[in-house]
């Protein structure tokens, strides 16, 4: 399998410029707690810069440890946003080796997060590339890559909107981060065939398993060209020779299965043999195309081996037996067995952190998080509203799978499949709950405590207030986890799509074996493409402002520094300008929709009218769309789940402060 190279760190003073900092807003006198938690930082930040490769599951915990703390710092200095406080963050390119330098502590956080994850992958390689390969080893392998895979997808989702205005490495890069996290995702895949193959599983279930991983890695090659040649070429070559190993792997134990009943699959087995001729020539000639790895030579010789036999034996089968040739074997539809760990495994290291902080900085915070809320509480609903319209047409139209027709007769087409593995991934309904279970259990606590705070805050007193935001944001979030739980209920009907495999779920759909397979359409594939481009897009925007910390930040340290309460307006002002810009992007991004939309409609329906649709092919079609409706209502609700925790974080987060200052437990 093939690991993924760590970023490398630069060494870096974090001390002078924070003190330096601290000196300059609050005088010359440095707290000896925070100069010791400093030192800490520093230290942890040294033991990083030593980190070349994976020496145990210490060496994964130094990086943890360390992203603790710098989220920790992050909270009290300013030191992310364009008036930062300077700290030469500087880090290698992981493919490229150029070095980069930004002043922002976010490319920091998210290169250590990187190297976590690669970390996690050199962990994988080392149990899996191996000659004595155990059920131990296996497993072990699986449990790196699942972390890994989940610390790429939470990489690509929180950090990398927020480092596009960046000079940054090319390696945290969206597409960049989905190829390699679609990288842990196949070779798990491709782990569960082994582990199948080691205890003696059925035939068909290791076909369907490869079958699944063999389909991901052709998705990865689409990925990669979108990154425009950022991967060496002999990684792409990798990846490539894959696709070709996994088919052939594929092909073969479909045809040890079809030999189970070798008189009645003669034709079959004779068109699989051909299949295998062909591939395996094509396979060798790549191979030889370049100069591969120890542990590709060692698969590829391995696979040619497995299948060499094959073509000859099949056509045996079909000479004894004889059976009508199809044009193409229906090959079952793969089965995902991969996914991702269940959470990031992180905990906080607390550190000291003491600076000096005059009386108004909550209350400012409670006026920053109170406008903050509401500019969310405003793009989250333009949001919903317009991925609805946009969604509805989409889902409606099938696009963009209906243009090539590639699983509209039988099956699953590619792009509902993917997006089935992702919510599966995501835990799919059950998971779905779970999350909506710790919700409204979060709700009920922080209520306690704020009728607790209640009997201890007087009207018009200093934390006033602040409580009345904390029980307007509680009732809010209250109301929505109801309009949450009613659309997760509607889902509960749909357990074959949701807790099923989507082996299952193909089965289930009615086929339609004569849908025609020529509809292709530029002007519809275009407009298509343009929307799915502009959901994207809006979905990057939207994580960026949910993630945004900056003018928080900005609000405490401003608001410390200054005595005059007259200039809290103009700092709240301040602190909401980057707030202000991302939520002008999102208008500006939905703006553009109903254009869009428009040219959509009008060339979907010229195409449309061209086309001959029959009962069957109309009954297979409505099929499909019930299961993009279901998958896309997934999609929304947990959107509102994610929008639910910031604001539950939000509470929390001051609510512990207040109560700390009161000196309540």
């Amino acid at each position: 399998m093939q690991s993924v190279p760590l970023k490398v760190s630069g060494k870096v003073d974090i001390i002078t410029p924070l003190t330096k900092w601290v000196k300059k807003n609050y005088g010359r006198k440095i707290d000896p707690a925070l100069t010791a938690s400093l030192e800490k930082v520093q230290k942890q930040k040294d033991i990083v810069c030593g980190i070349t490769t994976y020496n145990g599951l210490n060496t994964i915990s130094d990086l943890k440890c360390y992203l603790s703390y710098l989220q920790q710092i992050e909270k009290v200095f300013p030191v992310t946003g364009k008036k930062c406080i300077e700290v030469p963050w500087t880090w290698t390119d992981s493919f490229g080796r150029r070095k980069y330098t930004v002043y922002d502590i976010i490319y920091e956080e998210a290169s250590v997060m990187y190297n976590i994850a690669a970390l996690y992958t050199i962990a994988a390689a080392q149990q899996l590339n191996v000659d004595d390969l155990t059920i131990e080893r296996i497993d072990a392998g699986l449990g790196h890559l699942r972390n890994a895979a989940l610390y790429f997808r939470e990489l690509r989702n929180q950090y990398s909107s927020r480092l596009e205005n960046l000079k940054t490495s090319g390696d945290l890069n969206t597409t960049v981060l989905h190829v390699l996290e679609s990288l842990c995702m196949a070779q798990g895949q491709y782990a569960y065939v082994l582990k199948a193959k080691s205890i003696g599983k059925s035939v068909m279930l290791c076909v369907v398993l490869e079958k699944q991983a063999a389909d991901m890695y052709k998705v990865i090659m689409e990925e990669v060209k979108k990154t425009n040649g950022y991967f060496p070429s002999g990684l792409e070559k990798h990846f490539e020779l894959q696709c070709y190993l996994l088919s052939l792997e594929t092909l073969h134990y479909y045809g040890e299965y079809l030999l189970s009943n070798e008189e009645a699959n003669g034709g079959n087995l004779y068109k699989v043999g051909g299949m295998i001729d062909d591939m395996r020539v094509e396979t060798e000639k790549f191979f030889n195309s370049f100069h591969s790895e120890y542990s590709d030579q060692v698969q590829t010789r391995a696979v040619l081996d497995l299948v060499r036999a094959d073509s000859r034996k099949y056509y045996q089968v079909y000479r004894t037996y004889g059976g009508s040739v199809p044009a193409a074997p229906e090959l079952p539809n793969g089965v995902m067995k991969m996914s991702y760990a269940e959470d990031l495994g992180l905990t906080d290291v607390p550190i000291a952190l003491p600076i000096p902080e005059n009386g108004d900085v909550l209350k400012a915070l409670s006026r920053y998080q109170e406008a903050y809320r509401q500019k969310v509480d405003e793009m989250e609903a333009l949001c919903r509203k317009k991925n609805d319209e946009l969604k509805k047409v989409m889902c409606e139209y099938l696009l963009p799978e209906i243009l090539t027709a590639e699983g509209f007769a039988t099956g699953l087409p590619e792009t509902i499949q993917k997006h089935l593995q992702e919510v599966q991934g995501a835990g799919s309904l059950r998971g779905l709950q779970d999350k909506v279970y710790q919700l409204e259990s979060s709700y009920l606590e922080q209520k306690d405590k704020l009728d607790v705070l209640k009997t201890q805050v007087e009207k018009g007193s200093e934390y006033s207030e602040i409580v009345s935001w904390i029980e307007k944001s509680l009732k809010n979030y209250n109301s929505k986890i109801a309009d949450l739980k009613k659309s997760v209920a509607a889902m509960s009907g749909k357990s074959i799509i949701f807790n099923e495999s989507s082996a299952k779920l193909a089965m289930s759909l009615p086929s339609c074996p004569n849908y025609p397979t020529t509809q292709a359409s530029v002007q519809v594939k275009n407009c298509s493409d343009r929307a799915l481009n502009l959901l994207s897009q809006r979905d990057e925007l939207r994580h960026s402002l949910l993630l945004d910390r900056s003018g928080e930040t900005t609000v405490r340290s401003r608001v410390q520094a200054d005595g005059n309460l007259l200039n809290v307006e103009t700092i709240l002002y301040s602190a909401l300008t980057g707030v202000d810009g991302i939520c002008q992007q999102i208008k500006n991004n939905c703006d553009q929709q109903a254009m869009i939309v428009k040219s959509l409609k009008s060339e979907y329906t010229k195409w449309n009218k061209s086309r001959n649709v029959t009962s069957e092919m109309k009954k297979r079609e409505d099929a499909l769309r019930d299961v993009n409706e279901n998958l896309n209502m997934f999609d929304e609700n947990m959107q509102l789940v994610e929008g639910l925790t910031e604001v539950r974080d939000a509470v929390e987060k001051c609510l512990k402060e207040v109560m700390d200052k009161l000196g309540i437990q």
